[in-house]
């Protein structure tokens, strides 16, 4: 058996890992996953156009899981028998995990700075609270998405802080879906309330919410699907009120009532008062 050379080039603080593939005798012959021709022919114009394979297009389909489940193991199967995989990807997860932490959408209110940190291996950014925007700034998580979800597909879509600095919105989807529901943390020990509002996040047309003055209340951009049609939705401007000492939601009112479409992009900011805050 001819194994691959491997190299290690430094290039701009970067470690790159190069292969260099000569060939592989001896290995197991891997199983063929061929794909059923099932000609369908589609009129563009004046054009017909022959597609062989256009039944892969139905994801979810059983013929298209079981064909690409049987791609997924020939791969498998394939990097398992490469001689130098495992070595390769320990020096990968050693040199990501060397990295230094980045930083970012910072936000801060009555001396409270929060930002999300992400740092491999962590699937998803933490959100943080800094003890100063200078060196050396101690930081610890108020809410950790990874302990929440192990599986590391809980999302934080965006977050906005309260303008005392006590509580923090969240937006949480699931998935990649895109699909956020607000959640209310306290930030001293990021213990979660119970109040939670669905659709304050829609794939294209995202999110936002802001806090009223008094810290009592959110006004939140919820989307709102009718049940006929997915594709006919509704942009509602609501109020949210919450007690600073009971972790209940209180009734959601509407404030402003269907005025935009949810393709338009519409964000909630709170206006800067004149003392600065």
């Amino acid at each position: 058996m001819n194994l691959y050379s491997l190299r290690v080039l430094p290039t701009t603080n970067i470690m790159l890992l190069v292969a260099g593939l000569t060939r592989i005798t001896g290995a197991a012959a891997l199983t063929s996953v061929p794909a059923p021709l099932e000609p369908v022919t589609n009129r563009y114009h004046s054009d017909v156009v022959l597609d062989n394979y256009q039944w892969l297009e139905s994801a979810s389909s059983g013929s298209t899981r079981d064909w690409t489940r049987l791609q997924n193991e020939r791969t498998r199967a394939y990097f398992a028998q490469l001689p130098f995989r495992e070595g390769i990807a320990q020096q990968l997860a050693q040199l990501r995990g060397e990295e230094s932490a980045r930083y970012f959408g910072l936000q801060e209110k009555k001396g409270t700075i929060l930002a999300l940190r992400f740092k491999p291996p962590s699937q998803q950014p933490v959100l943080t609270r800094l003890s100063s925007l200078y060196p050396p700034a101690l930081w610890r998580p108020v809410f950790d998405p990874n302990t929440y979800n192990t599986n590391g597909t809980t999302a934080i879509d965006w977050y906005v802080l309260s303008r005392d600095g006590r509580l923090v919105a969240i937006s949480l989807s699931e998935g990649g879906s895109e699909q956020g529901t607000l959640h209310l943390f306290e930030v001293e020990n990021g213990r979660s309330r119970s109040d939670e509002i669905p659709r304050v996040q829609f794939p294209t047309g995202g999110g936002s919410a802001a806090w009223i003055g008094d810290n009592s209340a959110l006004l939140i951009r919820a989307i709102r699907t009718r049940a006929n049609s997915r594709r006919k939705t509704s942009t509602f401007i609501n109020k949210s009120g919450f007690t600073a000492s009971a972790p209940r939601q209180r009734k959601t009112n509407t404030s402003l009532g269907k005025i935009f479409r949810a393709s338009r992009k519409l964000n909630l900011r709170p206006a800067r008062m004149d003392n600065g805050f």
